[in-house]
């Protein structure tokens, strides 16, 4: 099992609300994003945790595999063209909490890994797997999170891989 993190910013209400998560395979130019090649690593089981304006909103699990699909065909959804149509998509249970990541930005500078910048604050990337570290912390201060660790009775606390 691995853990990553979303960051959600136009998409995020539209996709919390549907439970899932889409990024477009390329960008709009045909370049490559690590946080878009990312989603080809989600597999049933992971677990998510959904942000939104510098806070996790949602912690969810991959129902399926990632899988390729073309953008969401919703009304709220991409409103001004800003993907390419093939993508990836990978559909989630989700659990809504509210955690704001602003109180620990120094801890986050110091154990940033893929997910944060120097300043503590969320990468521009839209999905990053965690490290160990970040792992254990939000699995010590979010009940959600640490309840959905457990589930997984093949994964030691605090650890990121089967």
């Amino acid at each position: 099992m691995n853990v990553f993190l979303v960051t959600q910013n136009k998409s995020h209400e539209v996709e919390f609300s549907h439970e899932f998560i889409w990024s477009p395979k390329r960008n709009k130019k045909g370049g490559m994003t690590a946080g878009f090649e990312t989603m080809k690593d989600v597999r049933r089981g992971d677990i998510i945790l959904n942000t939104y304006d510098q806070a996790i909103k949602g912690v969810s699990v991959a129902k399926e595999d990632v899988y390729s699909s073309d953008r969401p065909d919703l009304p709220e959804f991409d409103t001004e063209d800003s993907w390419n149509i093939d993508g990836w998509r990978v559909d989630v249970s989700i659990v809504p909490v509210d955690f704001s990541l602003r109180d620990d930005r120094e801890y986050f500078s110091e154990n940033k890994g893929q997910t944060f910048d120097k300043r503590g604050m969320l990468q521009q990337r839209y999905l990053s797997k965690l490290t160990p570290e970040l792992i254990a912390y939000f699995d010590a201060r979010i009940p959600e999170f640490s309840a959905q660790l457990k589930a997984d009775i093949n994964v030691p606390q605090g650890s990121g891989t089967k």
